[in-house]
C-alpha cells in the first residue's frame, strides 16, 4: 500500500447526513419529523463563495457574512430542494436563499448553521471544550 493511498479518497458525496432542523415539518402518514439532508462542500467551492461575498472598498474589504451563510447553506442542503419552483411559489420567493429564510425560524436557522459547520469539519464550541478536557 502506497503511503499516499490513504489520502486518495473522493468520498465527499458519501458524507451526506440527515438532520432534524425543525419539529414543524412532520410526515403526516408516520408522524415522524422530516429531516434535512445535508452534505459537505469542497474547500474550492467555499473559497469561491467567500470571494463572491467579499467586496473591495476604499477602506479595505467588506465581507457580506449574511450572503456567505446563505450561499453555504444552499450549496450544502440536498433536501429539501431549495431550487424547487413549487416550494418557492408556496413561500412566495424567487431564490433558494429567500426560500430557506422564509421556511425556517431564527432558532431553526441557527441549528442548521451548527449542523452545516459540523458536516464541513468545523468543531463546535462544545466539541472544542470536550477535546480540551481530554
Amino acid at each position: 500500500m502506497s503511503k499516499f493511498q490513504a489520502f486518495m479518497k473522493k468520498d465527499i458525496d458519501s458524507l451526506t447526513k440527515e438532520v432534524v432542523i425543525s419539529e414543524r415539518f412532520i410526515n403526516e402518514e408516520t408522524g415522524e419529523f422530516i429531516p434535512f439532508k445535508i452534505k459537505p462542500i469542497p474547500t474550492s467551492l467555499e473559497k469561491l463563495i467567500r470571494k463572491g461575498c467579499t467586496n473591495i472598498t476604499q477602506n479595505g474589504q467588506d465581507f457580506d457574512s449574511v450572503a456567505y451563510e446563505n450561499q453555504i447553506a444552499v450549496n450544502c442542503i440536498v433536501e429539501p430542494d431549495l431550487h424547487d419552483k413549487e416550494l418557492q411559489d408556496f413561500y412566495g420567493v424567487l431564490t433558494p436563499e429567500d426560500l430557506l429564510n422564509e421556511m425556517l425560524l431564527v432558532g431553526e436557522n441557527q441549528q442548521l448553521q451548527v449542523e452545516l459547520s459540523k458536516i464541513n469539519g468545523f468543531k463546535t464550541p462544545k466539541g472544542l471544550a470536550d477535546e480540551a478536557k481530554n
